[in-house]
């Protein structure tokens, strides 16, 4: 503040010193004085107490500045320790002036500071609202220039925090201020879903019953203390009976929710009755013989067969039939037990079944009527063959096998009998052998049941998988001939089926010649069979002595010379002919281009 008031005051004087200079040649002082200063002062309480007189420049008539030691400040009615607007007077010689000095709390000064109190948790306050800042120099607002310093409030803390409030205004004077935020917890924990509970009266129950579906919260998210007061609940008592939900959080802070736990009997009572009720005609009845065997009993109130209700008045016991009978029974809930049930007038006459005797059914029937034949007479309800029940549950017509079946009947009067025989599901059907020809396989060719069945495959009425067995036992794989061989099958149910059949032992197998070469003789050489034949081996699969029967073909001459071509041909018994050729080449030693041709001659 001083350094604004003094830069002013330098300015004030400046301009004036020139003015009154100017009129100083021509002007004669007539005793008034002109007192310039500002119109008003600011003091910031607390700052060292500021010499007006510094700010204040006086002038005579002619508009010469006069020594302020003539000036006289008059401060007696100013409080410089209390805020206010305070005059002062200023004194030179008879002229006077008055200005006013403003003492503020700070300089700029901050308005609408305030302390909060907020909730744990919660958002924080907007700290500019309310506030204002005005710069007395400017004349202006400056509350955009305030700078907030909230960085020490933890909202999820209790406690008090300060905020601070920083300002400048034009001149540099600083203000600063704090408020306090004070974080609480006033708010209760919240326990929500709590609605009355409706239970039945002897129920077994506990706390955890009561807090399903219940969700306490509180803004804190601290620990919550949760209680019930279940001191006025009877459970075993008909009523509505008041329980507390308590919830206390760390703060101290209690809420309580009461409900109504209605205890109620919504359970029937219990009416036991004979499952059978027989009467024989012409009996005597009466409500005493209806609640004969019968049990009453409630889970809350005390019921006897006194309040057991019997309507038996349709019931005809001069006419055999079924007839039904009313049993009603009430607590004193108003649940209600209603059962009817069905009794018999009856004769002792029992039905008797005619033509029931074992069944035999070829599997893979479609369908059988089991009571073909079957007859049902009562002495009192005649033929009732049609009333018979056939269980046949378990008889299953495409398997194989025995399978019991129950033949029962009721008559009009409960009467029961049954008759319980079997049903022979039989397979009286062979298989059919498939595939079944003559075979023909190479001698010394190893045979096996793998080898014959091969082709073979089985079709049978019943059976999915039959094995094949074949009788080859007279097969001399090692001798050519014709053989019989025998398929045998048998299904699962022992229906047997044969197929005969030829197998052929042949040689298909040419004799092998080995060893063949080209050979070469001298002019005039004299050879034979056993030369031509020198080096081949001659062999058979089957025949031991092949040799005998190679046949040599081929037209040469060993007196002239040349190149001939031989043929080696063998046919063993079986006919099969195996050939070689090779070249018989005739040349003269004493010919110089032969030597260089052959390198030996036989």
């Amino acid at each position: 503040m001083k350094k604004f008031i003094c830069m002013l005051a330098v300015i004030y004087f400046s301009f004036h010193y020139i003015n009154a200079n100017a009129k100083s040649s021509e002007c004669t002082h007539n005793g008034n004085y002109v007192i310039d200063t500002l119109d008003d002062f600011y003091y910031e309480i607390g700052q060292e107490i500021p010499d007006l007189k510094k700010y204040i420049t006086v002038r005579d008539s002619c508009g010469i500045i006069v020594d302020n030691d003539y000036v006289e400040v008059n401060y007696k009615y100013v409080n410089f320790n209390t805020v206010g607007d305070y005059p002062i007077y200023i004194y030179v010689e008879l002229t006077t002036k008055v200005v006013y000095l403003h003492v503020l709390e700070d300089i700029p000064v901050i308005s609408g500071l305030h302390d909060f109190q907020i909730e744990i948790n919660s958002s924080l306050p907007n700290f500019i609202e309310g506030i204002s800042a005005y710069d007395f120099y400017t004349k202006k607002d400056i509350t955009e220039n305030i700078i907030i310093d909230n960085s020490k409030v933890d909202i999820t803390k209790i406690g008090e925090y300060q905020v601070e409030y920083y300002l400048k205004d034009s001149q540099g004077n600083e203000t600063v201020k704090s408020i306090k935020v004070i974080v609480q917890d006033t708010t209760k924990p919240e326990i929500a879903n709590c609605k009355d509970l409706t239970i039945s009266v002897h129920s077994d129950i506990n706390e955890e019953f009561f807090w399903k579906d219940i969700i306490v919260t509180d803004n804190s998210q601290g620990n919550v203390t949760k209680g019930l007061d279940l001191e006025n609940l009877v459970i075993d008592k008909v009523g509505s009976y008041p329980v507390d939900y308590i919830a206390i959080d760390e703060a101290g802070n209690k809420e309580i929710v009461t409900i109504f736990v209605h205890i109620i009997d919504n359970e029937k009572p219990e009416l036991i009755i004979p499952n059978n009720i027989t009467i024989l005609l012409n009996e005597e009845i009466n409500r005493e013989f209806f609640l004969n065997g019968v049990v009453v009993r409630d889970n809350y109130d005390n019921i006897t067969l006194d309040y057991v209700l019997v309507d038996y008045h349709l019931v005809n016991t001069s006419k055999a039939g079924k007839y039904q009978v009313l049993y009603m029974v009430l607590d004193s809930s108003g649940n209600i037990t209603k059962k009817i049930v069905e009794v018999i007038v009856k004769d002792n006459d029992v039905p008797v079944f005619n033509n029931v005797n074992n069944i035999h059914i070829p599997v893979g029937t479609k369908e059988y009527d089991f009571l073909e034949n079957i007859e049902c007479v009562d002495l009192t309800d005649g033929n009732i063959t049609d009333k018979i029940n056939v269980y046949d549950k378990y008889v299953d017509l495409q398997k194989v096998g025995i399978y019991p079946i129950v033949f029962s009947v009721l008559d009009s009067s409960g009467n029961y009998v049954e008759k319980v025989v079997f049903v022979y599901v039989y397979d009286d059907i062979a298989p059919l052998i498939i595939g079944v020809e003559e075979l023909t396989f190479e001698v010394f060719t190893n045979l096996t049941k793998e080898i014959l069945i091969k082709n073979i495959k089985v079709q049978d009425n019943y059976d999915d998988d039959i094995t094949i067995d074949v009788d080859f036992s007279e097969v001399n794989n090692a001798l050519l001939g014709t053989y019989s061989i025998t398929y045998i099958v048998s299904d699962s149910s022992g229906n047997i089926a044969y197929e005969i059949t030829k197998l052929h032992i042949v040689d298909t197998t040419k004799p092998v010649i080995s060893g063949v070469k080209d050979k070469t003789v001298s002019l005039n050489q004299n050879i034979d069979e056993a030369f031509l034949l020198s080096g081949i081996t001659i062999t058979d699969n089957y025949d031991q002595n092949i040799i005998d029967k190679v046949v040599i073909s081929g037209n040469y001459d060993t007196n002239k010379k040349g190149t001939y071509q031989i043929t080696i041909t063998v046919t063993d018994s079986s006919g099969n002919v195996a050939k070689k050729q090779f070249m018989l080449t005739v040349i003269d030693p004493n010919d110089k281009e032969s030597k260089k041709s052959y390198t030996y001659i036989y």
